[in-house]
């Protein structure tokens, strides 16, 4: 009936808003209350009907990567790598049946940190990097091509292939500066100033680190904000500028005291030693 079909499509937006909410939580590294909401959001889903199977499958697909996130270490120092590349892998395997090419493109780069970054897998992590880059290039998803290049050039970085990882670096910030994503411009900028770093180019690295915090502040991601600051502070206090050094220390230290986060606090008390 008309009045059933509403309930549905009401359930349907309430389980979409939940995600949206859940989603935003997490990117603002806010996940204890992520938890309650994916719960209240699966709960909605099992009552839709089979003739919304698709609907639902695609639903359940974000709620599993949505899963993976509050599990990913990346998101939450408690968390379990594990757990969630089992959850990335859930939500890519139901991307892939349903076409969805954002799940898809996403699934794929969390697995592929995940195994470099948290699992030291890093040839592993390589290939699903490439199944990225294959899957955007064919897709033409500029900004996944963005992301594909710029984890292919950490994954170099840390294996000590320095130019290489440059190179990959300034490709990915070609498209994201072509695409206008802050967030993307910003962590090129922020890992290619540590790869200048490290091959004794301090005002490069300088340069590019301030050209990240800029962005950053058009965001407002505090975090980020925070963490690009006490990376300012290496890079002055290897220059010998400690005067500037003092500075950047100081705007973190009001940053901690407003965030109250444990990363942060570590990174306040590690640049505390130095300046």
């Amino acid at each position: 009936t008309y009045k059933e079909s509403l309930g549905l499509e009401k359930s349907i937006l309430s389980v979409d808003a939940l995600i949206f909410m859940a989603r935003g939580l997490i990117n603002s590294f806010n996940v204890k209350p992520v938890n309650k909401i994916i719960k209240q959001a699966e709960e909605l889903l099992a009552t839709l009907t089979e003739e919304l199977v698709i609907n639902k499958t695609r639903r359940e697909a974000h709620i599993s990567f949505l899963k993976g996130k509050i599990s990913d270490p990346f998101f939450t120092p408690e968390g379990d790598i594990d757990l969630a590349l089992k959850y990335y892998k859930h939500s890519l395997a139901l991307g892939e049946s349903l076409g969805d090419e954002v799940l898809i493109g996403s699934s794929l780069l969390r697995i592929a940190w995940g195994l470099g970054a948290y699992k030291g897998e890093i040839d592993n992590a390589l290939e699903y990097v490439e199944k990225t880059l294959a899957f955007a290039k064919e897709a033409n998803y500029k900004v996944y091509i963005s992301y594909g290049l710029l984890v292919k050039a950490s994954f170099y970085h840390t294996k000590g292939e320095v130019t290489r990882s440059i190179t990959l670096y300034e490709q990915s910030l070609a498209i994201a500066k072509e695409l206008n994503h802050k967030r993307l411009i910003s962590s090129n900028l922020n890992n290619v100033a540590d790869a200048y770093r490290m091959i004794g180019e301090l005002d490069h690295a300088l340069e590019c680190s301030e050209q990240s915090l800029a962005q950053l502040s058009k965001i407002g991601d505090l975090k980020r904000i925070s963490m690009t600051h006490d990376f300012l502070i290496q890079i002055l206090i290897e220059k010998g500028d400690l005067e500037q050094a003092q500075q950047y220390f100081n705007h973190l230290e009001q940053l901690n005291n407003q965030l109250k986060d444990k990363t942060i606090n570590l990174a306040y008390l590690y640049n505390k030693g130095f300046v």
